[in-house]
């Protein structure tokens, strides 16, 4: 049970105005959606070039793709289209690996055919997104989010986020939001782009995301002086944090106003 009181004396001491949330790992559950549809997606296309190879082969080969695929992601700091993704990833483990395998097929083509939807459904949202925001509603701060991802997959999160927050406590949700393409770099500039889209001041705003390098860093190097990360373990940081910045880690959107 979050103590209301609390929450707002601290926004009061802190002089926060604003929340503006990251959307992906932050509100929702997109790394188990990410992981589900590229594990099968991957064994389909493992079975049509190896000719249906046992399960613990195929645990193997996709284990040490999307370790290929993480190390991608590292190297551009940003994401990308799942299926140019799982390409990528496929072809460097084939060049690594010279096994016997059917020639003449059309990888690309069949991993795109495989992807169709996956843009047009909203992963899982986090079961404490809505009571996080309810709290927010209730207590009149204005809430927005800033996702690097393409406007309509963001718009289709949005509204299963108000869908359900409307099942669960019968009333509407205003959740505005911006957008930065998900081929562009998710830095200071887009962060004050999204403030200003929203209308926020981010001097005053508390920015809760998930990602570090990609949301936490830039957002401070933007002049938010209010954040919150959200992680497992706490990240070791090169970068010197403003003596003037408050920054708190939690693991899960739930304990998000545990901190303050």
């Amino acid at each position: 049970m979050h103590n209301n009181n609390k929450i707002l004396k601290y926004f009061q001491s802190q002089k926060i105005d604003h929340v503006l949330f990251d959307m992906d790992g932050t509100l929702i559950d997109t790394d188990t959606y990410y992981g589900r549809k590229t594990e099968k997606v991957l064994k389909i296309v493992l079975n049509i070039l190896y000719g249906n190879p046992s399960e613990e082969k195929t645990e193997e080969i996709i284990k040490e793709i999307r370790k290929i695929m993480m190390q991608e992601y590292s190297e551009r700091g940003k994401p990308g289209l799942i299926n140019e993704q799982t390409e990528k990833g496929l072809k460097r483990y084939l060049e690594k690996h010279s096994t016997d395998r059917k020639g003449g097929i059309d990888t690309d083509e069949i991993i795109n055919n495989l992807y169709y939807d996956f843009y047009s459904t909203s992963p899982a949202v986090f079961s404490a997104t809505l009571d996080i925001l309810h709290i927010l509603k209730e207590n009149n701060i204005p809430k927005g989010v800033y996702s690097h991802a393409q406007h309509d997959w963001t718009e289709i999160k949005i509204n299963k986020i108000k869908k359900l927050y409307t099942q669960k406590y019968n009333k509407n949700l205003s959740l505005p939001f911006f957008t930065t393409d998900i081929k562009d770099d998710k830095n200071p500039k887009g962060w004050e782009m999204a403030a200003k889209h929203l209308d926020f001041e981010l001097r005053n705003t508390l920015v809760v995301g998930d990602n570090l390098y990609s949301d936490i860093l830039p957002a401070i190097q933007a002049g938010c002086k209010n954040l919150v990360h959200i992680s497992e373990k706490v990240a070791s940081i090169e970068y010197e944090i403003p003596k003037e910045v408050s920054l708190h880690t939690v693991q899960n959107i739930e304990n998000l106003f545990n901190v303050f």
